[in-house]
Order: structure tokens, then C-alpha cells, then sequence
């Protein structure tokens, strides 16, 4: 709380400076003041400033007062029938301070403030740190979904993409014919050597049995990867090698493919 006066002799000169002879004091408690001490039968200033010497010496606190100081008092007859000098109510002749009788007031009222922003500065910088921290560890966990759904995007596309025209070039596809050869033997992997049915004594072959149906999207397959991977070729024997030394990632690869 911030107030006038700090120091008992500033307090004395105040009162010198009024001229006035009579004063009382309140003390500040919660939202308003409580009478502590007085001095109204005074008939002099300098009477004055001795009588509140001889109070503050003795009280001597850090503590908020309120200082009323006047020269007019009335003399009234209480319930008992005793006379008793009070204050005049009067608003003319009268002056008002506040004040505290500790000199060291003022550096501890400073000190508590500057304590109180040092605290509140370092719970602030403490929330951003806890803000990025959890920032970044969110950003970490989305990192590998982010990657997971991108590659899912891209089979995506890959299988909605409408299947451009057949390009009248050597080999199939447009690879190369010194590479057909490699990768017949992936497709030989599949066609097997079985051979087709006879139908009515004549050697004939389904227009749509099951192995021209995996032929032909064999086909399709190697048309659309190559337009994708121009290695395809040395990437496709890589993976029927992995298919037989690490059979059981092979076979885990090619679960998550049909599970997309």
C-alpha cells in the first residue's frame, strides 16, 4: 500500500506545517481505518507534535495510518452525563494524510514488488519452455504418420491413375529388350508350365482361364512400375531375392500391400 509520509520526523514536520493543534490517528484494517489513538484537548501546535512524538516512539510499525489533523473541537455530554471534547465535524480547518512510522518501509514495500515480477518473469519463461516441449514431442509422434500416410497417398494414386496408352516401341512397355528377358523370369515365376486344356479333341486355350488373367495383369504391372521406376528390372530381382533368404519380411511386405 502506498501512502504520504514514511518516517516519524517527515510525520512531525507534517504536523508543523499545519499549524493546527489537535490530530487523531487510524489505523488501516481491511477495507477501512480504526481509531487508535488522539490528541483533541491540545490547545497548541508544538503541544501537538510532542504528544504524536511520544505515541509513534512507543508504537513504532510498518503499519498504514491515517493522520486528521484540526484545530475546532466540540464539547458534548454523553449518556452518562459527562462532558467530552470530540471533533468537530466541520470540514473547513481540517488536513489528512497517510503515513507509516518505519523509515525502511519504503525499501521493503520496493523489494517485495521487484520480488514479485522476478517470479512472475520466471513462471512465464518456465510455461513457454513446457509449451515447446510439448510441442516438439507432438511434432515427433506425428512425424512417422505423416510419412505413413504420404506413402499410402501414393499407391493411391498409383491405382486411380488411368492406364495410358500402349506405346508402339520394342519390348514391352518401352523396356529395354536386353532387360525382357530378366524379368520373364519373374513372370515364369508365376505362369507356371502347365499345359492348356483340350476342349473337343482340339488343343485350345481359354480366352479367360485363371493363368491368363495373372499373365495379363502381370503385364499391366510391369507397364505402370516402369513408367515409375526405370530400374525396375534389378529392383524386381532384389525382391524375389528377399523372397528367398528373408522369406518372413517378404511375406510381411506384401501383407501390408493387400492390407491397402
Amino acid at each position: 500500500m502506498q501512502v504520504d509520509i514514511i518516517g516519524i520526523d517527515d510525520v512531525l514536520k507534517y504536523i508543523e506545517a499545519t499549524k493546527l493543534s489537535k490530530f487523531t490517528v487510524q489505523r488501516s484494517s481491511g477495507a477501512g481505518y480504526i481509531p487508535c489513538f488522539e490528541c483533541i484537548d491540545s490547545e497548541s501546535n508544538a503541544n501537538a507534535i510532542n504528544e504524536f512524538r511520544k505515541w509513534a516512539e512507543i508504537v513504532k510499525n510498518n503499519m498504514a495510518y491515517k493522520l486528521n489533523c484540526f484545530d475546532v473541537a466540540e464539547l458534548i455530554i454523553d449518556s452518562n452525563g459527562n462532558e467530552k471534547i470530540k471533533k468537530s465535524n466541520k470540514r473547513s480547518g481540517k488536513m489528512e494524510c497517510t503515513f507509516v512510522l518505519n523509515q525502511g518501509y519504503a525499501n521493503n514495500f520496493g523489494s517485495n514488488k521487484s520480488e514479485q515480477m522476478e517470479q512472475s518473469h520466471f513462471d512465464m519463461n518456465d510455461f513457454k519452455k513446457q509449451v515447446i516441449k510439448e510441442l516438439a514431442e507432438q511434432n515427433e509422434k506425428n512425424e512417422i504418420l505423416n510419412e505413413i500416410k504420404a506413402l499410402r497417398q501414393k499407391f493411391s494414386d498409383l491405382e486411380e491413375e488411368e492406364e495410358e496408352e500402349e506405346e508402339k516401341q520394342s519390348g514391352i512397355a518401352g523396356i529395354p529388350s536386353e532387360q525382357i528377358s530378366q524379368i520373364m523370369g519373374l513372370v515364369n515365376l508365376f505362369k507356371g508350365n502347365q499345359a492348356p486344356p483340350v476342349i473337343n479333341g482340339v488343343d485350345e486355350v481359354a480366352d479367360f482361364t485363371e493363368m491368363e488373367i495373372k499373365k495379363q495383369n502381370i503385364n499391366k504391372a510391369i507397364k505402370i512400375l516402369y513408367k515409375y521406376d526405370k530400374n525396375l528390372d534389378t529392383d524386381l530381382l532384389k525382391l524375389s531375392q528377399l523372397a528367398e533368404t528373408k522369406t518372413e519380411t517378404f511375406n510381411m511386405l506384401i501383407t501390408t500391400l493387400r492390407g491397402m
